[in-house]
């Protein structure tokens, strides 16, 4: 541990109208520097996308996410559709036409599937691997089973399916078939609590790591809510955040945040230890101007989602 930058953690005891009137607010990550691993950086691969209504521009895009196949899917939020291109940007299709009436996070599952999280219509799709409907579940409201402006979702080896709404300041756990199994969270800033959540992701041990985003936090969970830990503070250092907003997680443990108010990614360690930064740095390719989301691709290929300049960067 670093002895002048100490993490901020809290253990358990042993024994974001969608999209333009979202407040994306700060989660901040202390955490250390860690000596020995192969990580360096990311360099800048290519771009698509742009302004526009056509197949291939978007329009304020907003998470992005890669399928079994490598396939980039991108939620098109102001478009209300999701698209689908190849790993080096090349349109291949368009799910949710005339169905999305606000989509927000998505996440794909092992079988090939979409799924897709709704602001607007408080629901979740799943679409199969040829881009078909297949589940539709959720409704508006405060009980169990349903959702007001579900964010993010995220799908487990077994298809149980977690979803985190923002304005109810929880997570729900469901079964592959929709059916809700429980919950947890809830309004405040005590542990296991959130604020304004903004983005979920499972690791490999099936732990849940949550951005609570207005509280300036990272949490990480069990599979059932058991709380494992707590990081955060607001700033523009390293492992500190301004409007960070999209998680991904690489099969070697290493968490990637999009952290948009400072403009650029940082990159740490299965423990939250910082491994590296990438911002703009006055390149004009790669630029990661305001990177709303990230996911990393099995053959270390890293995709943001760039909200300002309603395109996709793809890293290495």
């Amino acid at each position: 541990m670093c002895a002048d930058r100490a993490p901020v953690l809290r253990s358990a005891p042993m024994s974001w109208v969608w999209p333009s009137t979202i407040c994306w607010a700060v989660v901040g990550l202390i955490a250390c520097e860690t000596q020995g691993d192969e990580s360096s950086g990311l360099d800048f691969v290519s771009h698509w996308g742009g302004e526009g209504t056509d197949t291939g521009q978007l329009r304020n895009p907003s998470s992005v996410a890669i399928g079994t196949d490598g396939a980039v899917y991108v939620t098109d939020s102001d478009n209300n559709r999701v698209q689908r291109f190849s790993a080096d940007g090349s349109f291949e299709a368009v799910l949710g036409e005339g169905l999305l009436e606000g989509p927000a996070g998505i996440t794909t599952g092992g079988d090939g599937s979409l799924y897709v999280a709704d602001f607007v219509s408080d629901q979740i799709f799943a679409f199969d691997g040829e881009g078909k409907i297949r589940l539709t579940f959720g409704s508006s409201g405060v009980a169990p089973g349903e959702f007001d402006g579900p964010i993010a979702v995220a799908v487990g080896d077994g298809g149980e399916v977690y979803v985190l709404e923002f304005r109810n300041h929880r997570v729900q756990k469901f079964d592959a078939s929709g059916k809700y199994l429980l919950g947890w969270g809830g309004e405040g800033n005590g542990d296991g609590q959130l604020l304004f959540p903004g983005d979920l992701v499972l690791d490999e041990e099936g732990n849940v790591w949550v951005l609570d985003t207005h509280n300036d936090r990272l949490q990480k969970f069990t599979a059932d809510g058991g709380f494992l830990g707590a990081w955060g503070r607001e700033g523009s250092g390293m492992g500190e955040f301004a409007d960070a907003s999209g998680l991904s997680i690489d099969g070697k443990g290493r968490i990637y945040v999009a952290d948009s108010g400072n403009k650029r990614l940082q990159v740490f360690d299965s423990e939250v230890r910082h491994l590296f930064t990438y911002d703009y740095g006055g390149k004009w390719q790669g630029e990661v101007f305001s990177p709303i989301d990230v996911a990393v691709a099995e053959d270390a290929g890293v995709y943001t989602a760039d909200i300002s300049h309603h395109r996709v960067q793809r890293f290495r």
